[in-house]
């Protein structure tokens, strides 16, 4: 297989996505083994997928390596447009699994639906820091309740992992 070209990338979202992409090929090839156990993983990745990986985590200043913004924030999509809550759990999807079990997008899709809920609790953050900073007790009270409504619909969303995602599949045939 050739290098592949990375010089069409241009936006940030376009090397996410080749990040994402690639990040799946090369562990994929590393730990592939085709059902065989006993077949061990692959000690060396290809140029074709290395040298174009390489390339685009150091744009993004990552390591090339899956990680959390791989599999998880780069790596959904919403199901239904018209949705009242367009993220809520129940209507995003995963793009990429290396499985294609429905464990493997679950477990992504938590800690997506826990980032994207949580965002809320991060302005109120920031919110409750300008009301100590201006003696505003009523904001810092808003701000400080909302922050804990952020925190229970993260743990709420937290509680839901074994609706779909079962440990023992997890653990011995995903992870």
């Amino acid at each position: 297989m050739p290098v592949l070209d990375t010089s069409k990338l241009t936006t940030e979202a376009e090397y996410q996505r080749a990040f994402t992409i690639l990040g799946f090929m090369a562990h994929a090839f590393v730990w592939g083994r085709n059902g065989a156990v006993s077949e061990p993983a692959s000690e060396f990745l290809p140029a074709s997928i290395s040298i174009p990986w390489v390339t685009v985590a150091d744009y993004l200043q990552l390591n090339p390596v899956i990680c959390c913004a791989a599999v998880c924030n780069w790596n959904w999509q919403i199901l239904d447009e018209d949705a009242e809550d367009l993220m809520n759990i129940d209507n995003l999807g995963t793009i990429h699994t290396f499985s294609g079990s429905m464990d493997e997008s679950w477990f992504y899709l938590i800690t997506t639906a826990i980032e994207a809920k949580g965002a809320r609790g991060l302005n109120a953050i920031l919110s409750a820091i300008s009301g100590v900073e201006n003696n505003n007790t009523e904001l810092v009270t808003h701000a400080l309740n909302e922050i804990a409504r952020s925190l229970n619909e993260a743990n709420h969303i937290l509680e839901r992992m074994y609706e779909r995602c079962d440990p023992y599949v997890f653990y011995w045939k995903i992870r």
